[in-house]
């Protein structure tokens, strides 16, 4: 039996894929979700699709350590894989305790334990200590983890899942989210789809659409997934900007139909390795969106300036200014480095991504 214990994710199309392509191949697992509140949209996804869910739900990391060492002595599992920094802090020290066989950890963030939280890497090495395996979702990422934490389990390299079918999103879907949000489809409607944090350099989109709007003023930029540690000072930085140029949206739960309602997508990590992955640069692409973006994570290894998107340096707005408005202004370019941009689909394929998980496991 493999057990799925993830932590603080209500709803997560990654789980959904991954679930999905696990019951195609007949795979016996379950999925346990560490959380605050009850009836998470992933539980529901795994009720609609017959797979056996628990929910875990504590605020206090004490209690949740508590909670899911009495689940995991009365559910047997030999196999546990962890996802993201709780799971793999609590479900790594239960599943050692216990002496779970196989202890495999997902590492979902990025450096930001070497930069901002340097507390935060002991947890890390720590979190390694309790596993056997750690699963590394990018080139970039596997050799920071490799180098700067030295890691006595086995590291393996596995991109994230994505089926290229999730970017099929139909014409009710389209138009729900259009009226929804009243977007102006003869406006030049710009996508940011990023938690507003320090690193992912939301306050140099804002300073660089600024300028933008000058002689450009009919555009307007959308923020999505717009909350985190940095709001405070994101927030100042949006009253340079007149309100109706902007909108903020906390969450969305269909984001993947916002996508094709947008002109162009804007991501510039400040870091190459801050991205674990960056699953928002595979996600705008395949749209076939007109893309600005910043090297980090997969974006190293996929991003090729001036044919599949336009590659800005760390924290340049003006840069992002000019890119913006050869995207605007270009429209032969453009059309190139769209369509070139959705090719990125090819290099997918939910099929090898299970082949190497199991693997992993040891089951294939």
């Amino acid at each position: 039996m493999i057990t799925y214990l993830i932590s603080d994710t209500p709803k997560s199309i990654m789980f959904e894929q991954l679930f999905i392509e696990l019951i195609n191949r007949e795979i016996i697992f379950k999925a346990v979700l560490i959380l605050n509140e009850k009836n998470s949209n992933l539980k529901s996804f795994c009720l609609l699709n017959k797979i056996e869910c628990d929910e875990i739900i504590a605020k206090n990391r004490i209690k949740r350590i508590v909670l899911v060492l009495k689940y995991f002595r009365k559910n047997k599992s030999n196999i546990v894989h962890t996802h993201f920094f709780e799971s793999g802090l609590i479900g790594g020290l239960v599943t050692w305790l216990l002496r779970v066989p196989k202890r495999i950890y997902t590492r979902h963030h990025g450096d930001e334990h070497l930069f901002e939280y340097p507390k935060g890497l002991r947890l890390d090495k720590l979190i390694n200590f309790f596993h056997t395996d750690i699963i590394c979702l990018t080139n970039s990422h596997y050799e920071q983890i490799k180098k700067t934490e030295n890691p006595k389990a086995n590291v393996h390299l596995l991109m994230n899942i994505f089926n290229p079918t999730c970017i099929n999103i139909s014409n009710d879907q389209k138009t729900q989210i259009k009226k929804k949000y009243f977007i102006d489809e003869n406006k030049f409607n710009i996508l940011v789809n990023a938690r507003w944090t320090k690193p992912k350099g939301v306050k140099e989109i804002i300073i660089g659409f600024k300028e933008f709007i000058i002689e450009n003023p009919h555009s307007k930029i959308w923020f999505f997934n717009a909350s985190g540690d940095y709001q405070n000072e994101i927030i100042n930085y949006l009253k340079l900007l007149p309100d109706e140029f902007y909108e903020r949206v906390i969450f969305e739960e269909n984001i993947l139909a916002v996508y094709p309602n947008m002109n162009v997508f804007v991501h510039v990590p400040q870091r190459p390795t801050y991205e674990s992955f960056g699953l928002v640069y595979i996600e705008a692409m395949s749209f076939g969106l007109p893309c600005v973006f910043t090297k980090s994570g997969i974006g190293l290894e996929i991003l090729v300036n001036e044919e599949n998107s336009i590659i800005v340096p760390y924290n340049s707005p003006f840069k992002i200014k000019e890119a913006l408005e050869r995207i605007y202004i270009d429209e032969k370019f453009t059309e190139k480095i769209k369509e070139n941009a959705k090719k990125i689909v090819n290099i997918f394929s939910p099929e090898n991504h299970i082949n190497k998980l199991l693997e992993i496991y040891k089951l294939y």
